[in-house]
């Protein structure tokens, strides 16, 4: 957790992220998106520096988040509404991408380039919103929902086995992987607690889905990017420091913002208080986080979190703050902390013994992977980071969701 004027910002995740990358950042239209769906928005203070994020949630909102879907478990139409916009829209993307895919935009005036790029991002912010507030929902109703389990059996084993079974996604994607097709102790729960279950399950779905469509559209799309690039007259990687709105802006005017692209490259801060995203870089970024007393609080520490998938496995820990100081210190049998995992850590994780992560929920990276390999998992253990070291003998129980120190390194 940290301060940041005044108030207090919860640790959401860490990803490697290019500072705004093209199409795929949360700007005005993400905000709109998320509250038409929920009623609510929230307040944001996201840190990219060295190709990685860290991105913070006001926690006063974070707790009204969570009472919003405490009242969305009980809607029982919620999820599968949402769910067959997520595929309406997820279509309705693919379409536009098709025919964008094939475009020799070498020919094509910049009102053309212009109307694709808006094109692409207007029918994406809904995608976007629809999966960050369903990793929400994950990472803040978890706990809920297995405490939820507890009324109906005391059996530690019985637990953890039904956890999976009703939190797996509900079709299969890219790494979300239905996984026990029949549970001979399925707990039969009652309809509200289903419904919950099914929320969890359909975001399970859509948040991998999601992530594999936005590759997709990077990709199918990147035409359209290396024009852009070519006209501005810079690699095709310095665009991904720039909002869409700022592409525009090139093509309409002719301003390649060299000099902002270079201050973004050493440090960038989006915040969004309320209404309107806002951006600063370099210098700008550094001053803007001293006036606002940026400073993190020592939390209590636990060393528990909810299991993802399960097992006991003691040995050393090796603690990574992004992909390439997990690629490049992990050992086959070591055990991974990190604050949250993504696609580019999928090379370290399979020589992983466990895995545990600081955030995240049962539909996060790590609970689908660590299920997919089998590998013991905990998530959620809030300031493991600060009170394990690399090289510490730790065991994991990932029976009971506890990490034990066993001897310091």
């Amino acid at each position: 957790m940290i301060k940041f004027k005044n108030k207090k910002y919860t640790l959401l995740f860490s990803n490697n992220l290019t500072p705004l990358q093209a199409l795929n950042y949360a700007d005005e239209l993400f905000f709109q998106e998320f509250k038409k769906m929920l009623g609510k928005s929230y307040r944001i203070l996201s840190i990219i520096e060295n190709g990685w994020q860290k991105k913070y949630g006001l926690t006063s909102d974070l707790t009204s988040l969570k009472e919003q879907f405490k009242i969305k478990i009980s809607n029982y139409k919620w999820a599968p509404e949402m769910l067959q916009k997520y595929e309406i829209q997820a279509k309705k993307l693919k379409s536009i991408l098709s025919v964008i895919v094939d475009k020799e935009y070498g020919n094509l005036k910049n009102s053309e380039l212009i109307g694709d790029l808006i094109k692409i991002r207007s029918n994406s912010a809904q995608l976007d919103a629809m999966s960050n507030l369903l990793y929400l929902f994950s990472s803040l109703m978890d706990d809920e929902f297995f405490n939820n389990l507890k009324k109906y059996t005391k059996d530690i084993n019985i637990l953890n086995d039904n956890f999976v079974y009703y939190t797996q996604p509900i079709k299969e994607s890219r790494f979300a992987k239905i996984k026990i097709k029949r549970l001979a102790s399925l707990l039969k729960i009652n309809k509200k607690d289903l419904n919950f279950s099914y929320i969890i399950r359909i975001g399970a779905f859509i948040k991998d889905d999601v992530s594999n469509l936005l590759a997709l559209r990077n990709k199918m799309a990147s035409n359209l990017f290396l024009e852009i690039a070519k006209r501005m007259k810079l690699p095709k990687d310095s665009i991904n420091y720039l909002q869409i709105k700022e592409l525009t802006e090139f093509l309409q005017s002719g301003d390649n913002h060299g000099k902002l692209i270079d201050e973004r490259k050493k440090i960038t801060i989006l915040f969004y208080p309320a209404n309107r995203l806002n951006v600063y870089e370099g210098h700008q970024a550094i001053n803007f986080l001293k006036k606002g007393n940026f400073l993190e609080v020592a939390e209590k520490v636990t060393l528990r979190g909810q299991v993802a998938c399960r097992g006991i496995i003691k040995a050393k820990a090796v603690l990574a703050s992004n992909s390439q100081e997990a690629d490049k210190k992990m050992r086959q049998g070591n055990i991974l902390i990190a604050a949250y995992t993504a696609v580019e850590y999928l090379s370290a994780m399979k020589k992983a013994a466990a895995i545990i992560t600081e955030t995240g929920g049962i539909t996060s990276h790590a609970a689908i992977i660590s299920r997919e390999f089998n590998i013991p998992c905990i998530i959620g253990v809030k300031g493991v980071m600060k009170a394990i070291n690399d090289g510490d003998l730790i065991e994991v129980d990932a029976n009971e969701g506890i990490i034990k120190i066993l001897k310091k390194a």
